[in-house]
């Protein structure tokens, strides 16, 4: 399998939307900020009764910063993406029998395949993951082989013990 694509804010931000979207905790996370909002919410109500003003700047505040976090942690991540001296260059990724094979114009990786923990097929393409957190997205889209979907399964199924699907598979 060879794929190719350009490094650029898009494929990194398409790349973590894919990694957030199967961490099952997200979730769980996501009703506990919903319930922090609506009591933050209520206290301020009550605060703006008894004219606390400071109380109701803190806490309009804090509910705003909880409102706008995906915002504010794309925000952060945009900028930082934007000083690595990594974005916007081409990567050939070459994925054999004998492991994955990345290149750019400043870089040369090569990894077995027993260092990739799991993977996660997406309708779109493929997320390998070295670790919990370390992962490399494979779009569908820039493969050269062919349908990348179809033909990469049986290396991974090979190679990689934990593989599971999300989104129409």
């Amino acid at each position: 399998m060879h794929y190719r694509f350009n490094a650029n804010e898009r494929y990194f931000e398409e790349a973590f939307a894919r990694y957030y979207s199967q961490l099952q905790i997200r979730k769980f996370f996501a009703a506990v900020k919903w319930i922090g909002i609506v009591v933050l919410s209520a206290a301020a109500a009550m605060a703006f009764i008894q004219q606390k003003w400071l109380g109701v700047a803190f806490l309009a505040a804090f509910i705003a910063v909880l409102l706008y976090s995906q915002r504010i942690d794309r925000f952060v991540r945009s900028r930082q993406l934007r000083r690595s001296p990594f974005i916007n260059e081409d990567v050939d990724i070459i994925l054999t029998d004998a492991g994955f094979e990345a290149t750019s114009p400043s870089t040369s990786l090569r990894l077995a395949w027993s260092a990739f923990t799991s993977a996660v097929r997406f309708s779109d393409g493929w997320l390998l993951f070295s670790g919990p957190r370390l992962f490399r997205w494979l779009p569908d889209s820039s493969s050269i082989t062919g349908s990348a979907g179809l033909e990469f399964e049986p290396l991974v199924r090979k190679h990689i013990a934990n593989v599971h699907f999300i989104g129409g598979q």
